[in-house]
């Protein structure tokens, strides 16, 4: 699997976790779990930015998060 296959994956995965944060948690754990993978994603995009250029990271991470939300609305 290539790197920026791997970044991709994992993007996604805590795009879902985000999601499923938003459901069945004290508001405090919720808050605290999702601003972590919040911060995980922003790394994400931060490690595939000299693989792909800037503007390719967020047009790739944007498109994942974006799936991620409509599929789990």
């Amino acid at each position: 699997m290539s790197e920026v296959a791997r970044l991709r994956k994992e993007f996604e995965l805590e795009c879902l976790g985000i999601q499923q944060a938003l459901y069945g948690l004290s508001s405090i754990a919720r808050h605290k779990i999702i601003a972590r993978k919040y911060a995980a994603l922003d790394t994400y995009q931060e490690q595939l930015t000299p693989l792909v250029g800037e503007q390719e990271a967020l047009d790739i991470t944007n498109a994942i998060f974006s799936k991620a939300v409509q599929d789990n609305a």
